[in-house]
């Protein structure tokens, strides 16, 4: 399998409920092909470089997953439909991921993180 992420920016005016539903409906997808998520996050609101089909703002998802290319086929197909999603890029980060290493990577990225955080409020 090959890691990937999609980074998608959706209309500001989108409520957090779908928000949330789109987030789940690839999760779902992913899931359904058998690949293996490793994280979901939501950037939240941002002001756009330049206005994308008269919209300012934007809310951006990012989403790291391992997967086929025909999985990463498909999400892009939904997410063209999707009238709520204004522009998205797919990036393949890696040839070969081994799930289980990766993971573990990612726990110690988000113990260090946390970590980092603890010691600011600390210092603050």
């Amino acid at each position: 399998m090959r890691e990937y992420e999609i980074l998608s920016i959706v209309r500001s005016t989108t409520p957090d409920k779908e928000i949330a539903d789109l987030n789940e409906r690839l999760t779902k997808l992913i899931q359904a092909q058998q690949g293996k998520i490793f994280f979901s996050r939501n950037w939240g609101r941002r002001t756009l470089g330049y206005p994308i089909q008269k919209q300012k703002e934007g809310i951006y998802l990012h989403l790291d997953f391992a997967g086929t290319g025909a999985l990463v086929s498909e999400m892009e197909r939904v997410l063209r439909l999707d009238e709520r999603v204004l522009r998205f890029l797919s990036v393949q980060l890696n040839e070969e991921v081994d799930i289980a290493t990766r993971e573990k990577e990612l726990e110690q990225i988000e113990i260090a993180a946390k970590a980092a955080a603890a010691e600011k409020e600390v210092t603050v």
